[in-house]
């Protein structure tokens, strides 16, 4: 079996703002999503976007929260936050009460005598969904304290097929696992999305199987179109293992 290249630090999602005291305390109505972070303007102000599922319309949302020093334009981020004003280009502004950087990767490929040979370590998923040509993962693994590796990987085979076949591969890199920890991850598909050949993306997570359905709807098209137009967003790319 190849050596995985790609470790990633576990990514553990830390309100910003804590209530302290016995006090009651109103936390208002906030939402949370993983959104694209697509840099600051000017004035400091950081910019992110995000498709809540599927081929909904892009959303986009400012905030003047204070981000890492080595964030880069692309990184995927799970945000809570509170809608305070709407702004005349329909960019939503918002106040941020909680921010992670989160596990980012790009699909990756595989020969078909590998796809079998990967580890099997477990993951528990709460939620697996589509976000344009994103996906999502929420859930459990076992957590060992060290750098792990954590990818989504197509079977070259199944490239040109109508279904296009992946698993998500969860590899502890040999290290004894501690207990069980949540994380979020996101992983970019368009390299897959996008193919002309390509109906629907079928994704193993150890012994369970979730089905994309690929809808060539008119928003679907709007999106793509733009994701294309955008200086942000360069060709999709299949890296190799």
């Amino acid at each position: 079996m190849r050596r995985l290249p790609i470790a990633f630090i576990l990514a553990i999602f830390l309100p910003l703002i804590c209530a302290c005291g016995d006090e009651p305390r109103d936390y208002g109505d906030f939402l949370t999503d993983i959104v694209t972070y697509e840099g600051s303007s000017d004035d400091g102000t950081a910019m992110f976007s995000f498709q809540s599922r599927d081929d909904l319309p892009l959303q986009r949302l400012a905030s003047s929260i204070k981000l890492p020093s080595d964030i880069v334009a692309g990184q995927r981020c799970l945000l809570r936050y509170t809608v305070v004003d709407n702004l005349a280009d329909g960019t939503r502004q918002v106040r941020a009460d909680g921010f992670a950087i989160i596990p980012t990767d790009g699909a990756r490929k595989a020969p078909h005598s590998d796809m079998s040979t990967f580890p099997e370590t477990e993951i528990s998923v709460t939620s697996l969904w589509r976000s344009g040509t994103f996906i999502n993962l929420n859930g459990w693994l076992p957590y060992s304290g060290k750098n792990y590796q954590l990818m989504l990987v197509a079977d070259e085979q199944t490239l040109g097929s109508p279904t296009i076949e992946a698993r998500i591969v969860y590899n502890t890199m040999g290290a004894q696992t501690l207990f069980d920890r949540r994380v979020y991850a996101s992983f970019d598909v368009s390299a897959l999305w996008s193919r002309a050949t390509c109906r629907r993306l079928s994704i193993g997570i150890a012994d369970r199987t979730f089905v994309f359905e690929k809808k060539l709807t008119a928003q679907a098209k709007k999106n793509e179109h733009r994701r294309r137009a955008s200086n942000r967003c360069p060709p999709p790319v299949l890296y190799n293992l």
